[in-house]
């Protein structure tokens, strides 16, 4: 069983109009890991291991409908790339 690391609750519906229930199903349905890049999100503790810490609720700025959960780093990038796929795209073939 995926243990769900802690979140503030609060902060889920009233940002995201999400349960923690919904949130801990999307999590052990991802089985924990980002929905991009399929890491676990880490935060290095203060003796330099890396301690599983909670995933990014990813949602729609338009719409507002929640899409997955992801990492801080590919959380942060497609909000960068205005979550626009042909900026996505054109990035990830100018690395090809």
């Amino acid at each position: 069983m995926i243990e769900v690391p802690y979140r503030a609750k609060g902060s889920l519906e009233c940002k995201y109009k999400l349960s923690w229930d919904a949130y801990e199903e999307m999590y052990r349905a991802q089985l924990g890991l980002c929905a991009i890049c399929g890491e676990r999100e880490t935060r290095k503790s203060s003796n330099g291991s890396g301690d599983i810490r909670e995933l990014s609720v990813d949602h729609c700025h338009s719409s507002s409908r929640v899409r997955g959960l992801l990492c801080a780093a590919c959380n942060q990038a497609i909000g960068l790339m205005k979550d626009d796929p042909q900026r996505l795209r054109a990035a990830a073939d100018y690395l090809s």
